[in-house]
């Protein structure tokens, strides 16, 4: 599987990684692989994704949140973003303990 992996200082307790295009997490086989390759502990909080400023905290009530972000304090609890023209960006405190 094609996966970008970054090599970084973060805690221990955060990991990221970037798919390909080779990988399209729209269809719900590719979704099911990359949880097998990463190995998550949990089904990541996919959102209905909307160019706008809405944040959303994980885990929430809401099946897919319609937000634009998303960050938890909640141990392994999985964001995501789907990117196709937008930079993105993980943010962490030097603990670990709060991921966007």
């Amino acid at each position: 599987m094609d996966l970008i992996v970054p090599d970084w200082p973060a805690p221990a307790r955060v990991r990221a990684a970037m798919t390909t295009r080779a990988l399209d997490v729209a269809r719900p086989e590719d979704r099911r692989r990359l949880r097998e390759a990463l190995q998550l502990p949990a089904e990541p909080g996919w959102l209905k994704q909307v160019h706008g400023t809405r944040v959303e905290r994980l885990p929430t009530a809401a099946e897919r949140p319609e937000a634009d972000a998303s960050y938890t304090t909640a141990a392994d609890t999985v964001c995501v973003a789907l990117a196709a023209d937008c930079l993105q960006v993980l943010l962490c405190d030097d603990a670990g303990s709060v991921v966007a």
